[in-house]
């Protein structure tokens, strides 16, 4: 279960662990969320912070 792992922490999976990039990541979120801004920005600066993340 996912209950506990924060949005980032699975952002960071996808990121590297998956080599989902940012592009791919943000065109799934606008499918999902048919193009919803609010949640797209959400979505967007959850990326940006894990552009510079490093998984050890």
């Amino acid at each position: 279960s996912f209950s506990n792992v924060s949005v980032f922490t699975l952002c960071r999976l996808l990121r590297f662990d998956l080599n989902l990039t940012r592009k791919v990541l943000t065109k799934r979120a606008r499918k999902h969320t048919n193009g919803d801004p609010n949640v797209l920005r959400q979505v967007e600066s959850i990326l940006q912070r894990t552009r510079s993340a490093r998984v050890y």
